[in-house]
């Protein structure tokens, strides 16, 4: 007999259900409830949903800008037109853009230029008693892509007040003081029978033939002055400094240049933080110093002083007395009236045809000295090199040199 068997049934091993467990049960087995975590950050909170939306203005902004000064640019125009006004002692012109003042004769003569886009500049001219104020102004959102230039003509006799926020100043020929600024230009001043101040912010400074004192300057830009009746200022941020044929005294600076004054009938001041210093035919006393430059004196009628704090030093031609140092560098000094001290930090010094007393040291270097023909009371030493004297001494002398080095050779030698 045969057995059969019915397949079995598949059958699924459930897993053991737990029953559930309230929040604070304690765990199976005992112990204590698990404490529950903080809700994960959101990654979108307060602050950065805050920046998020001031990111967008400021881009949307950006772009709103962008597009309207593209407008603008697009719309821009330009125009001309002419005025005249009644004379008066002072003239004041105001302007967003290059001004030029010349003479002419009778009522004060304006042409007014402008380029312009959305809006149009503004032009007007007032009487305030012996003033008269002409303006040329850009006005609206757009002022970068705007331009207001005055060409004007005045009478001789006028005293001249410019001030353009950004462009070129010209005035010549005028008999009376002007006082030019410009913001952003160059300035350019020529043939005034008078005073003259002349101011750029970003731009050159040039002066040429003006009867009274003279103050040019420019905060990055060159500056040069030709021709002054006057005393003489002249200074640049960061820019050459040129002075020649003043009537008076010159004070001439810059920060980083060069200067050059020449042809002077008064006292020199010239000074640079980082450039060279030379000073010819000086009618009087002079000062030149360089904080890191050569420093040349070709002729002063009095004393001069030159010193440069790393170049090379020479003093030629003074009348008075000389006193020449560089703390690395070269000093020379000759043809001297008075008398004449000479150092150097590290670098040789040579000294000859002095008249008067001479005192000469290097604390690195050799030092020279030429007499002049005549006996002198002598002091000559050195640490560390040789002692060399040719020309005559006298113990009882009334002139004396003293030539001294740390480590170098010392020579007193004839004249050169």
């Amino acid at each position: 007999m045969t057995t059969h068997h019915e397949p079995l049934a598949d059958t699924a091993v459930l897993p053991h259900e737990a029953a559930p467990r309230t929040p604070d049960a304690p765990p199976p087995g005992g112990g204590n409830p698990p404490t529950a975590l903080p809700p994960a950050p959101s990654p979108r909170g307060p602050g950065a949903r805050a920046l998020t939306w001031a990111g967008g203005l400021v881009g949307g902004g950006l772009l709103v800008l962008a597009g309207f000064q593209g407008a603008d640019q697009l719309a821009q125009s330009t125009a001309t037109e002419q005025r005249d006004f009644t004379p008066a002692g002072v003239v004041e012109l105001v302007a967003d853009g290059p001004v030029e003042v010349t003479v002419g004769t009778g009522d004060v003569e304006v042409v007014a230029r402008s380029r312009s886009g959305f809006t149009d500049p503004v032009f007007d001219g007032q009487l305030q008693g012996d003033r008269l104020v002409v303006e040329h102004r850009c006005t609206g959102m757009w002022f970068g892509s705007c331009t207001a230039s005055l060409d004007v003509r005045v009478p001789e006799a006028t005293q001249v007040v410019v001030r353009s926020s950004s462009g070129s100043i010209v005035a010549s020929g005028i008999a009376g003081d002007v006082d030019l600024s410009s913001g952003d230009g160059s300035v350019t001043v020529d043939g005034i029978d008078g005073t003259v101040l002349a101011v750029s912010g970003s731009g050159g400074v040039e002066v040429h033939d003006a009867t009274g004192a003279v103050e040019a300057r420019s905060s990055d830009g060159y500056v040069r002055v030709v021709d002054a009746g006057g005393d003489v200022r002249a200074s640049s941020g960061s820019g050459a400094v040129e002075v020649a044929g003043v009537r008076g005294t010159v004070d001439a600076r810059t920060s980083d240049g060069s200067v050059d004054v020449r042809e002077t009938d008064g006292e020199v001041v010239a000074r640079s933080g980082s450039g060279r210093v030379a000073v010819a035919d000086a009618g009087g006393r002079v000062e030149a110093q360089s904080s890191d430059g050569s420093v040349e004196v070709l002729g002063a009628d009095g004393d001069a002083l030159a010193v440069s704090g790393s170049g090379h030093v020479s003093v030629t031609g003074a009348k008075g007395r000389v006193e020449a140092r560089s703390s690395d560098g070269q000093v020379d000094v000759s043809d001297v009236t008075g008398d004449a001290t000479a150092v150097s930090g590290s670098g040789s010094v040579t000294v000859a045809a002095v008249k008067g007393d001479v005192e000469a040291s290097s604390s690195d270097g050799p030092v020279t000295v030429h007499g002049t023909g005549t006996p002198v009371r002598l002091e000559i030493s050195t640490a560390d090199g040789r002692q060399v004297v040719e020309a005559a001494t006298d113990p009882s002398a009334s002139r004396s040199v003293s030539i001294r080095s740390g480590s170098g050779t010392v020579s007193y030698l004839g004249p050169r």
